[in-house]
């Protein structure tokens, strides 16, 4: 793993796991969840560890190895015509909201 990411892991994995798509009608719905029923301190460390990630130089095809494989976040921002850095970015203005 790149560095760690044990509560980003937890976050994405429980809520944009392989079927997320069966619970939810949008990534933001999902995003809605974690920040409706997480911990603000969950929020909180999850956040840092991803502007922890977003501060290295990695590419977006590194991120989405990073998301998928290391995270287990199966949401692709490319449907939504985003990279992964920017879909990251919003998901932390959300979750600051």
């Amino acid at each position: 793993m790149m560095q760690e990411l044990k509560t980003s892991s937890q976050l994405f994995g429980a809520y944009l796991h392989q079927d997320w798509a069966d619970e939810f009608g949008s990534d933001d719905e999902a995003v809605q969840a974690m920040i409706d029923l997480e911990l603000p301190e969950t929020l909180v460390e999850a956040s840092r560890e991803i502007r922890e990630m977003l501060s290295t130089q990695a590419s977006d095809t590194e991120l989405a190895a990073i998301m998928t494989d290391e995270v287990g976040c199966y949401f692709d921002p490319a449907s939504k015509g985003q990279t992964y850095r920017e879909w990251l970015g919003c998901v932390l203005k959300q979750w600051a909201r």
